[in-house]
Parts: structure tokens; sequence; C-alpha cells
């Protein structure tokens, strides 16, 4: 994971100004983001990206203040969450955007870069105009974020076949429209779940190392 090199309370300061001005005009997201029309067609990736953002500024600020990272989530307002009604469904906005406030706040907090932007934009790959059935893709993308979550927490991490989720959707007779809206969120989970479980161990790997020194 790369390490950014920052001036401590100046770079924390950037990263929220930044992330205020972002939220002011949120509807950039939908209107000039190359991943636009999976925003469109996607409330809990829209909601995601906007967790996301919200999360990064926070944990990075939490990080140059020296505050307790599990404080650090519990302050994250509702008014934070920027959600409007031509968003799609609020519950799957919502849902969303606490995945990607929990991911964006740890990658902050451990100093790690910004990376829920590009991950999007190949998760948006292809994509053009609006999904034949939008519920059905939605759906397909937060089932598939949380399956592709749960496989990256698993031990030890195994290389994943990019096309291989939605082939095994398929195979069980969902609809195409959910399948590969499935695929799509299954990629962007297997990255948050696969950060997650590294940071574990690499966190388990210092304390115990820590324990030993003190013996």
């Amino acid at each position: 994971m790369g390490r950014r090199v920052r001036t401590p309370l100046l770079s924390a300061g950037l990263v929220l100004v930044s992330w205020l001005a972002m939220a002011q005009v949120s509807d950039l997201h939908l209107a000039n983001d190359p991943a636009r029309d999976l925003y469109r067609n996607s409330a809990f990736v829209h909601g995601y990206i906007h967790g996301y953002e919200s999360g990064f500024a926070r944990g990075d600020l939490d990080l140059h203040l020296g505050h307790d990272s599990r404080v650090g989530l519990q302050k994250v307002h509702a008014g934070e969450i920027g959600y409007r009604s031509d968003f799609g469904d609020q519950h799957v906005f919502l849902r969303g955007f606490r995945q990607g406030l929990t991911a964006g706040y740890g990658d902050a907090f451990r100093g790690d870069a910004f990376r829920a932007v590009a991950q999007v934009r190949r998760m948006a790959g292809g994509m053009v105009g609006e999904a034949a059935t939008r519920k059905d893709f939605d759906q397909g993308v937060s089932a598939g974020y949380e399956a592709g979550r749960q496989e990256g927490l698993k031990q030890p991490l195994t290389s994943v076949d990019p096309q291989g989720p939605a082939k095994s959707c398929l195979e069980a007779h969902r609809a195409p429209a959910y399948c590969d809206a499935f695929g799509r969120g299954f990629g962007l989970g297997y990255a948050d779940g696969s950060v997650e479980q590294m940071a574990t161990e690499v966190q388990t790997a210092q304390a115990r190392e820590s324990g030993q020194a003190q013996r």
C-alpha cells in the first residue's frame, strides 16, 4: 500500500476543505465523472463514494489530531450523507454510504492512499447508459459487494477471476442485468475486504512484536 507524505495539520485541513467543496457540488458524480453511468444506475455505489469521501476526510483529520479511530467514525453526522431524492432508493444509498464510510476512514487513518475513485471507475468499465432494470442492477451491485467483501476477508487471499462471479451468477439462472452488476460489485467488495484483512494482519504482527520487545 502506498504511503502519503504530508504536512500534518495542513494536509488534513486541505483534504477536509476539498471534501466539503465536493459535497456542495455532489452532482458532479452524475454529470462529469467517467463513472457517471454507474452512479446513475446504482444508488449503492453513489452512496459508497459519498461515504468514502466523508470517511476519508474524517480519518485524515483524526489521524493528525491523534483522535481514537473508533470515536472518529461515530462523529460523522447524518447531514454529511448528502442524499437527494434523484439519487435513487434512500435505504440503498445509505447502505452504500456506510460501507464507503468505513473503507475511507480506515484508509485515511492508516495513512493509505485515496483509492475509491480509481476503483469505481474500473468497476464502471464498459457500462454506457441506463441499465434495463435499474432495481435489479442495484440489487446485484449491493449483493455482489457483500459477497466480494466476505471473500476478501478470508485467509489466505487468493486470486479471483474477474469474470467468475458474474458467470456463477448466470449459472444460477439470475437475470443478466443482475449478474453484470453482481460481478462489478464483487470486485469493489473484494478490494475492501482484502485491504481490511491485510491491515488487520499488520496490526497483529505489530502487536506481537511489541509484546516480544517488552519481555
